[in-house]
């Protein structure tokens, strides 16, 4: 549903499309730290970014996979709401790249 969604506005003319894929461990990259000053660049009110870093900070959490865990004090927390507005913030300022979809 959602592949066929994308395709339709592929060929709409002037259509701007956007399609993320988010490894399930992405959540546990974000530093609370640097999510902080992003919040901070994007004119996140203070109180909020407040919060959002005491929600994040001294929370233990590991995540394990096989033989590796992950360390306690990284990401956040896993089937939280908030995880993918956190990550989508802290991923903002990532490098745009255009792809011209060419169809043979």
């Amino acid at each position: 549903m959602a592949l066929h969604y994308i395709l339709q506005h592929l060929e709409s003319p002037n259509t701007y499309t956007r399609v993320l894929f988010v490894d399930s461990s992405a959540f546990n990259t974000i530093i609370p730290d640097i999510l902080l000053t992003k919040l901070n660049q994007l004119a996140v009110p203070e109180h909020t970014c407040k919060w959002i870093i005491s929600f994040l900070t001294d929370r233990k959490q590991k995540v394990k996979l096989g033989r590796i865990t992950s360390d306690t004090c990284t990401g956040v927390p896993q089937g939280c709401v908030l995880s993918p507005l956190l990550f989508s913030l802290y991923t903002n300022d990532c490098i745009s790249i255009t792809i011209h979809l060419l169809k043979y």
